[in-house]
């Protein structure tokens, strides 16, 4: 099975092997693959994280050996709980990355870094979850909302409550309509508890589409144009800009503690 990591800042995945196609996803610093498949300049990977898959440029991650994966599998992550971070490499090379980042600390060349600037912590959960999520997430307000993006130039709905979450220690999947069966069901608007996945649809035919992250009573963090908080009812979200309801909640689930 062949392996390789991301060493850049953000890689794009896409749905078919075309840079002209569909972007679905980013990889990140520190993010392992499986490559399933190749075609020309393209390899198809499945990120070990969350098992989502698509088509990358084959020059844009470094291959891994085998005595390398091992060391891997073995080592501490620490994953960038800031922003941004300032990494140097043991070439001096430096550059920035992006939150929800994966650092390792090995004897493996490519993986040793320094951190000059910006913070990173352990890949375990966070105590006090509830208030370190909600505390995460604000700090991402405003940043624009982008199809298929998880870094700070851009993220869509799933990709940033993913991120949130994996700062705070869980591993969500990829999509909405995956992470709406993740954890347990809560059915009743008024048990919501700040932490609490909320999904919603703006379509007839009423399928999930969007996600957000309960944060207090009637407010709603969500990627809608940007990363924003909105106010939320049994109903849905209710954005006081167009003063009417952008979205209908579909179903509640909760992470936290499962």
């Amino acid at each position: 099975m062949t392996q390789g990591i991301c060493m850049l800042p953000a890689v794009a995945v896409r749905e078919n092997p075309a840079d002209k196609s569909q972007l679905t996803n980013q990889l990140l610093y520190g993010d392992r693959v499986v490559i399933d498949d190749s075609f020309k300049d393209w390899h198809y990977v499945r990120s070990l994280f969350d098992d989502s898959a698509g088509w990358i440029r084959k020059n844009q991650i470094v291959s891994l050996k085998e005595e390398e994966i091992s060391i891997l599998d073995e080592s501490p992550q620490n994953i960038t709980d800031s922003l941004t971070a300032l990494i140097e490499n043991s070439n001096g090379e430096q550059q920035i990355i992006s939150a929800g980042s994966t650092l390792y600390n090995t004897n493996i060349e490519i993986t040793k870094n320094k951190v000059l600037n910006g913070s990173t912590r352990t890949l375990s959960k966070s105590k006090d979850t509830a208030d370190a999520i909600s505390q995460t997430a604000r700090s991402f307000l405003n940043i624009p909302y982008l199809w298929g993006g998880r870094t700070i130039m851009g993220m869509d709905s799933p990709g940033f409550v993913q991120i949130v979450f994996k700062i705070a220690g869980y591993v969500l999947p990829r999509s909405c309509r995956q992470q709406s069966v993740t954890g347990e069901a809560c059915y009743l608007f008024n048990e919501t508890k700040p932490g609490d996945l909320i999904f919603f649809t703006d379509s007839e035919d009423e399928i999930i589409n969007h996600v957000g992250i309960y944060l207090e009573p009637e407010k709603i963090i969500h990627v809608d144009d940007k990363v924003r908080i909105d106010a939320i009812d049994h109903y849905g979200i209710y954005n006081q800009n167009i003063e009417n309801y952008s979205y209908k909640l579909k179903a509640i689930q909760r992470v936290i503690g499962i």
